[in-house]
C-alpha cells in the first residue's frame, strides 16, 4: 500500500477550494505607501495591484490559508524588486489568512512594467509599476487669489519626484496644463462661470492626477495629502460713485440650497474635504435687495463678506455645519437666515 503526501501548498489549495465563501469575503491585495499612510488601497487577487517605484510599500495579501505558505516559498519571480520583513496571520473579522511584507521597487524600473510575486508554487500575484508621483509640498499659486478678482488667471506650479503626466483637477475652475517634466509642472486656472461656480469666496479645492501610462491615480505629498486649496478671491469693488444706503428693517435671504438638515453622503475613500455650495436668492423673503449685493456669511465664529449669492467652501467629512447669512446693509443691523447640513461617509 502506497501513501501519497500532499505538499503544504497543494493542501492549502484543496482547502481553499472547499472552504465556504464567507471565509473569502475579505480576500484581496492591500497596498500602503506614503500616499495612503492610514487607508491602504485594495485590489482584487487577480490584480494587477499597483506599486510606486522608488519607494518601499507595505503589501498585504489576504487569501484563505495563504498564511500556511512557508516564507522561503514567497519570492519575486524575477527582476530587481525586493521583499523583506515577511509576516503572516489571520484577520480578526473572518479568520482569513494573510501574508504581509515590505516591497521595494527601484526607481529605475520602467513605469507600466509588471512585477510578479510568487507565493508557493501555485499563486502568482502581479503588480504594475507606477511613477512615484510624490509632491514636495502643496503646489504654489501665483498670484494669490486673495489679491485678484475671480476670473483672473492663476498659475499653479508643482515640484516633486518622478512625475509622469500630471493633470490638475480643480473645483469650479477651468484648467489649462502647461509644461511638465520629471520633477515639476505648471497649469493655469481660471474660475469657471458655470452655474453654481460664480462665487468669489473659497476655499476651492484642487488635486493632481496622473494621466499617462504608469501614472498613479493621484499625486501626493509624503504625508498623504492629496487635496489642496484655492483661497477666496478678492471681493469686486462696487461701481464708482455708488454710495451705500442701508435698507430699513431688511429681513433674511431665501436659502435655496442645501435644504435645511440635508445630509450629503460620500463613498469610502473619497476626499476628506468636500466642496459644498450654499445658494440663496438675490432678494430677501420680502423682496428687499441687499445694498451692493453684499452679504455676511458666518460659520464657526468666522464671518466673510460675499458680494454674491453663492458661498462655496470645502468642508471636512464627517461633520455638521450651520451657516448664517444676512445682508451687510452698510454695517447696520439686518435679520438673518440659517441652514444646517451634514457630511458623512457611506
Amino acid at each position: 500500500m502506497r501513501t501519497t503526501l500532499l505538499s503544504l501548498t497543494a493542501l492549502a489549495t484543496v482547502l481553499v477550494t472547499l472552504s465556504p465563501p464567507v471565509l473569502r469575503a475579505q480576500e484581496g491585495i492591500l497596498v500602503t505607501d506614503f500616499s495612503t499612510p492610514h487607508t491602504p488601497v485594495t485590489y482584487p487577487l487577480a490584480g494587477p495591484a499597483k506599486v510606486r517605484r522608488g519607494v518601499t510599500s507595505t503589501v498585504e495579501i489576504v487569501k484563505n490559508l495563504i498564511d500556511l505558505v512557508p516564507f522561503d516559498q514567497i519570492k519575486i519571480h524575477s527582476g530587481p524588486t525586493t521583499i523583506s520583513s515577511i509576516s503572516n496571520g489571520r484577520t480578526s473579522a473572518s479568520g482569513t489568512g494573510f501574508i504581509r511584507m515590505s516591497m521595494t521597487v527601484p526607481s529605475g524600473l520602467t513605469a507600466g512594467s509588471t512585477v510578479t510575486l510568487d507565493v508557493g508554487f501555485l499563486d502568482h500575484f502581479s503588480f504594475t509599476v507606477l511613477h512615484e508621483g510624490q509632491l514636495s509640498n502643496a503646489p504654489a499659486l501665483s498670484p494669490s487669489p486673495g489679491t485678484v478678482v475671480a476670473g483672473s488667471a492663476i498659475t499653479v506650479t508643482g515640484h516633486g519626484v518622478d512625475f509622469g503626466s500630471p493633470n490638475v483637477v480643480a473645483i469650479c475652475h477651468n484648467v489649462t496644463m502647461g509644461s511638465h517634466d520629471g520633477d515639476s509642472f505648471t497649469a493655469t486656472l481660471v474660475r469657471s462661470s458655470t452655474a453654481g461656480c460664480v462665487s468669489n469666496n473659497g476655499p476651492f479645492t484642487f488635486s493632481v492626477h496622473g494621466s499617462g501610462t504608469g501614472d498613479p491615480t493621484i499625486y501626493s505629498t509624503v504625508g498623504g495629502t492629496t487635496s489642496f486649496q484655492i483661497p477666496a478671491y478678492q471681493i469686486p469693488a462696487p461701481p464708482p460713485g455708488l454710495a451705500c444706503a442701508s435698507v430699513p428693517n431688511i429681513d433674511g435671504p431665501v436659502i435655496t440650497r442645501p435644504v435645511n438638515q440635508q445630509v450629503f453622503s460620500f463613498a469610502q475613500g473619497a476626499n476628506a474635504r468636500q466642496q459644498i455650495n450654499v445658494i440663496w436668492h438675490k432678494k430677501t423673503t420680502s423682496e428687499q435687495s441687499a445694498p451692493n449685493n453684499d452679504w455676511l456669511v458666518s460659520i464657526a465664529g468666522l464671518t466673510t463678506t460675499v458680494r454674491d449669492t453663492v458661498f462655496s467652501q470645502a468642508y471636512l467629512v464627517p461633520g455638521t455645519y450651520t451657516l448664517t447669512i444676512r445682508a451687510k446693509n452698510c454695517d447696520t443691523p439686518a435679520q438673518s437666515s440659517s441652514v444646517s447640513f451634514s457630511l458623512k461617509f457611506q
